[in-house]
């Protein structure tokens, strides 16, 4: 609806043709009404404004007609109201005010549609958590973790962006609507399946755990499959894929590591990606294998169960952890 129909509504300008498009626009769109419902409590409330005046406009109208004589052609004229034409402060207060209004909600209803409102972050600190998206699909975000999606732009188009940390994601299927995962330096692409991505400063990984991913990197579109790893170092723009050795990466989602003859090096980085600790591990028991099952949230009982299998010893200093 034109802003200027309804501004001339509201001032009781509009004819009976228009007042009834204006009502039926209204009455079309619960948006419609509240918009309208805006501007009308700012006109309503516009009319109590003071103004102060020391011309008396009914004197003032007595001396005009004292002044001026009157054909019999022009007695029968119906005349606006003298305070009407001398002063419009109401009006130029009320259209004001409605101008700045319709200004606000227009770019309200732009950046809504633009998809710059509803933006949605979600954030782990401390602990991981899982989230349900709008279409279904859930996402696990590993501690310190951020990705963002705008809430509009989702309901059509499923896409996520990922600036930092880990994030494990079970796709529901949509083969009419893909579901994207962007970081700054790829893009990947799923129509429904189950994947895990690792971002830092120097290292984007991906690891699919079920169904089909397309990974576009700065050297092309690639295709994982089930149990394939690839990884991006953002340095050297080198990119490599593999076949993922373990499902250690998950560990965040059940808070658990299920080790089957795990080599000890292998063991060491996956516990320095989740405590943060560097962990240096002697060559001569880089390769032990330990199967076994530990839980996630207590590095001190996990290098315990450690020292006692491999009768190794272990000391930390400067939060540098030696295995030897």
């Amino acid at each position: 609806m034109n802003d200027e129909i309804l501004i001339r509504h509201l001032l009781g300008e509009t004819s009976e043709k228009e007042n009834k498009s204006i009502s039926a626009w209204i009455n079309a769109n619960p948006e419609h009404k509240k918009q309208y419902n805006h501007i009308r409590h700012i006109w309503e409330t516009s009319k109590s404004l003071p103004y102060k005046s020391n011309i008396d406009p009914d004197s003032a109208w007595i001396r005009f007609q004292e002044k001026r004589s009157y054909n019999s052609d022009t007695k029968n004229n119906k005349y606006k109201s003298l305070r009407t034409i001398l002063f419009p402060l109401q009006k130029m207060a009320a259209g004001f005010l409605l101008i700045s209004l319709i200004a606000f909600i227009s770019y309200w209803f732009w950046f809504r549609d633009s998809g710059y409102l509803f933006v949605v972050h979600l954030h782990s600190e401390s602990v991981a958590k899982t989230e349900r998206l709008a279409d279904g699909s859930t996402v696990t975000l590993n501690k310190n973790t951020e990705i963002e999606f705008s809430r509009p732009i989702f309901e059509n188009l499923r896409s996520v962006q990922m600036h930092s940390g880990e994030a494990f994601f079970k796709v529901v299927h949509d083969p009419t609507n893909p579901f994207i995962v962007n970081t700054k330096e790829l893009t990947i692409t799923v129509l429904g399946t189950s994947f895990n991505v690792r971002k830092n400063d120097s290292i984007t990984e991906i690891i699919v755990e079920t169904g089909i991913v397309r990974v576009d990197a700065g050297s092309g579109p690639n295709r994982l499959e089930r149990g394939e790893k690839l990884t991006l170092d953002t340095r050297s723009e080198e990119l490599e894929i593999v076949e993922s050795q373990d499902q250690l990466y998950n560990y965040y989602i059940d808070n658990t590591f299920e080790l089957k003859d795990t080599p000890l090096w292998r063991v060491a980085e996956v516990l320095e990606s989740a405590f943060g600790k560097e962990i240096e591990v002697h060559p001569e028991i880089s390769d032990l294998p330990l199967t076994t099952t530990l839980r996630a949230d207590d590095l001190d009982n996990i290098l315990r169960v450690i020292q006692t299998t491999f009768k190794i010893k272990i000391t930390e200093k400067d939060n540098k952890i030696v295995m030897y």
